[in-house]
């Protein structure tokens, strides 16, 4: 401690974000206890933590030390990674603090503060309506206290960063006279709090208090959250249940959420047509994606607009009255057994000791697991993200009970796939497992096997996405009788996702099968690698070592320079009479051969449509589909 910090570069920003993920993580559950309006499950510490960690994962491999670069990719990670309210609003303000830190190598103290700022009026925006004594108040408080000390004459980044920790705690104090769900429950601000522990982080991260991979060192004074315990058992109203509110009215009582798929989609259009449909709207995305929460009375409505901009995926609208109803009644129960063994024990204790709003596991009124109302922050709203956006989304359901208790929806999917970035495409296009394999890890029937195990779902579409595992697929078919698997047999990454594009929650099984399955021979398929010996046949000869092109199987190019080999490739599959190009580029591919050829393309043919995403793929340089 002591040291100053006038200045933050890019592998400071990545011990920051390390040190506040930690912190988090080892008081989420902390967090998760203060959950309480109007569905309690219990997971915004879980939810926070998730989406800090994906942040932090995405830092950690980022080289050099710019801090504008290692900001973008914790902003990159957080929004793959977010789950629940708070952890959207949490990827909001790391989206927010990137923008502040653009072409900046190292960042100062009042910039640092700036891009708190920045972050702050982020997360504002993507809610429709801001709702204070949440995380939004907390974290605006914390970036005011920054920007005024910064903007007093302090140039050290510890002091600025201590002095809006100070005022967000303050803040966080605050929250229960802000809203009165919190003041009932006798709780603060989950998602405030769990800001704070981030910073918190930040702030040991600089002090020296706590190395990467280090023990985690709090605050001696850590932040003081509101007791949870209420009074005597003889003055606590009849059906009062602690750490939850019940509710008896919703104006609009249908969450209703989804995807939008599409082609320039505008994000404040699509958001304009709903301001008027319901409450606790939130509408974020790209050009190519939106995601759309809101509550509402009319979810056919809602929908029906929606469609007019793009294809629907992920649909969910469940009844929150029901949910409500379900976890009051379960918790009421629960409070009662733990009093009336307390009394026979001959102990005295409040009814409102141990755990506020912990999860009750209900399931009541749920379409997809994923689509509880989360009330992490206190906020009435919740939304979808990256890793949330399955068929059905069951990554809540517990697999190993979800059979037996008889909690299966219709569909799930599974899908073979190598490379992180190709695993979470699959991910935000519906699928529910990624079953980790490839070209050299061809993953077993047993695998495959255990990925569905992991859905609960009464029909699954496994896409193996390569041809030497379509075998195993249909095996892992004859080692399970309790749950059907159609095998899509797609060959290829692009045939996969075009196959997974087809799929809809309405239609039938054999309709889906038909519809997915026709999909792959839209679809031609090229990667581009290197040789691992000498090849010679056609007239062509390609050494060990040497960049390998192949069109749909067949070997078509080689040579020195990953350019010109995937030239010849998208040559071969006659990709300027096709409408759309889309390319993988791999963890190897040089940044200076994805620029080239994005400009060959563009200069041979500009009505083409082409779409470059980072797959993340070992030993491929480029993965390409054409259609």
């Amino acid at each position: 401690m002591g040291e100053k910090y006038k200045l933050i570069d890019g592998c400071m920003f990545k011990d920051m974000l390390s040190a506040g993920f930690r912190y988090l993580d080892a008081r989420k559950n902390e967090v998760d206890a203060l959950n309480i309006f109007p569905v309690p499950d219990g997971d915004t510490g879980i939810n926070m933590s998730m989406t800090i960690g994906s942040a932090d994962k995405y830092a950690q491999k980022v080289e050099g030390d710019s801090i504008a670069d290692m900001a973008g990719a914790a902003a990159t990670g957080s929004l793959f990674g977010a789950r629940g309210n708070s952890g959207v609003i949490l990827s909001q303000i790391m989206r927010g603090v990137a923008k502040g830190l653009e072409n900046l190598d190292r960042a100062n103290a009042e910039q640092i503060a700036q891009a708190f700022k920045s972050g702050v009026d982020a997360a504002y925006k993507a809610v429709m309506r801001p709702v204070e004594g949440t995380i939004l108040t907390v974290s605006n408080e914390l970036a005011k206290g920054a920007l005024a000390q910064a903007r007093s004459g302090d140039d050290d980044v510890v002091n600025i960063l201590r002095a809006g920790y100070t005022r967000g705690q303050k803040a966080l104090k605050r929250t229960p006279d802000l809203l009165p769900a919190l003041k009932q429950a006798g709780v603060v601000d989950a998602g405030g709090f769990g800001f704070l522990l981030i910073i918190e982080g930040w702030i040991a991260a600089l002090e020296k208090r706590v190395a990467p991979g280090g023990e985690v060192d709090h605050f001696s004074t850590p932040v003081s959250v509101a007791s949870r315990e209420q009074a005597d058992s003889s003055v606590v109203a009849e059906g009062f249940v602690p750490g939850i509110t019940e509710i008896v009215n919703l104006d609009f009582p249908y969450c209703t959420e989804f995807l939008v798929q599409g082609e320039k989609l505008d994000v404040d259009t699509i958001k304009a047509g709903l301001e008027n449909v319901g409450d606790c709207l939130l509408v974020v995305g790209t050009p190519q994606v939106v995601k759309i929460h809101v509550h509402t009375d009319n979810p056919g409505s809602v929908l029906e607009y929606a469609i007019g901009f793009g294809s629907l995926h992920a649909v969910a609208i469940h009844n929150m009255l029901s949910q409500n109803e379900a976890a009051s009644h379960n918790r009421k129960q629960e409070n009662d057994t733990g009093a009336a063994e307390s009394r026979g024990a001959g102990e005295s204790r409040g009814v409102a000791e141990g755990k506020a709003g912990a999860d009750t596991g209900t399931g009541h009124g749920i379409l997809t697991a994923n689509s509880l109302a989360e009330t992490d922050d206190g906020l009435a709203f919740d939304s979808l993200d990256a890793g949330d956006l399955g068929a059905g989304d069951a990554s809540n359901v517990d697999p190993a009970n979800a059979q037996e208790t008889g909690e299966l929806k219709k569909y799930g999917m599974a899908a073979v796939a190598v490379g992180e970035g190709i695993a979470e495409i699959f991910m935000s296009l519906g699928v529910d497992q990624i079953v980790h394999g490839g070209q050299t890890m061809n993953p077993s029937a047993h695998d495959i096997v255990e990925a569905v195990r992991m859905i609960p779902a009464e029909n699954v579409f496994v896409f193996p996405n390569n041809g030497n595992i379509i075998m195993a697929a249909r095996q892992a078919d004859e080692l399970i009788d309790d749950q059907r698997i159609i095998v899509i047999p797609s060959r290829s990454i692009p045939q996969g996702i075009a196959s997974v594009l087809e799929f809809s929650l309405n239609a039938e099984v054999e309709e889906n099968e038909r519809e997915m399955t026709e999909a792959l021979g839209k679809v031609g398929s090229g990667e581009v690698t290197f040789a691992v010996r000498d090849w010679e046949a056609d007239g062509m000869v390609i050494k060990n070592g040497q960049v390998l092109g192949l069109a749909d199987e067949k070997i078509v190019s080689g040579g020195e320079s990953v350019v010109e080999v995937t030239q010849k490739v998208l040559e071969a599959m006659g990709w300027r009479e096709k409408s759309l190009v889309t390319i993988f580029y791999g963890e190897e591919t040089k940044q200076e051969d994805i620029d080239a050829l994005n400009k060959w393309l563009a200069s041979e043919d500009g009505s083409v449509e082409i779409e470059v995403y980072e797959g993340k793929q070992p030993l491929y340089y480029f993965i390409i589909g054409v259609e």
